[in-house]
């Protein structure tokens, strides 16, 4: 809130309002780095409700729209037909697929294309995010869950590792696919919960 109040005040020192925008840079920074160590480190009970999933994701593109317009990347969502409903924790899916899109921003070249699938393969829901960047380099896809491990200067190191833990408290996994300059698919497996399996007691978050 003081860096806002001084960003006005000296709205006309070019110098000063540089070194303001630095530090509120920063200070979000800073920011995501609680937040995403508090959510690494808390152990809730899962809140699944029933949603509709091309609401979900088509949200999901709304959400990652400025960063869409900014890098010049357009989002495609695809969901077969006939899935129906499916049983998920809103808000922690919603950030979790989020994050990946992100990611995948970043790793699309300008008018490049990420897509979002979702498609039913057996008693499992397969949701695919998909950029056409470079690939994963070899000596880096080991440890890419790695919480703190990260690539980027403003990286915290946790974003992949909360998406493994949310996709893993559904009860399902997260892998990826990838080759060099082929892009990379991250592929999450998510089971189809039955009404009776929702908010169960024992549904949290692991710990490993």
């Amino acid at each position: 809130m003081f860096v806002g109040l001084l960003q006005e005040e000296l709205a006309d020192n070019q110098t000063a309002g540089q070194h303001l925008k630095r530090i509120g840079t920063e200070l979000d920074y800073l920011s995501r780095v609680v937040n995403d160590s508090l959510d690494f480190a808390r152990e809730r009970p899962m809140e699944h409700e029933e949603l509709e999933p091309l609401a979900e994701l088509d949200q999901v593109r709304a959400l990652a729209s400025a960063d869409l317009d900014k890098a010049g990347v357009s989002l495609e969502v695809r969901v077969e037909e006939g899935i129906g409903k499916v049983h998920w924790d809103r808000e922690r899916l919603r950030r979790s697929l989020l994050n990946l899109v992100q990611n995948a921003i970043q790793a699309s070249p300008a008018s490049g294309t990420v897509e979002i699938s979702l498609n039913r393969d057996g008693q499992n829901l397969v949701l695919r995010v998909s950029d056409q960047g470079d690939g994963i380099p070899p000596d880096k896809q080991d440890r890419i869950f790695d919480a703190f491990f990260t690539t980027r200067q403003q990286g915290t190191g946790l974003g992949l590792a909360l998406v493994r833990k949310t996709i893993e408290a559904h009860g399902g996994t997260i892998g990826f696919e990838t080759g060099p300059g082929q892009g990379t698919d991250f592929v999450i497996r998510l089971p189809v919960i039955s009404g009776a399996d929702l908010n169960r007691e024992d549904s949290t978050w692991p710990t490993s």
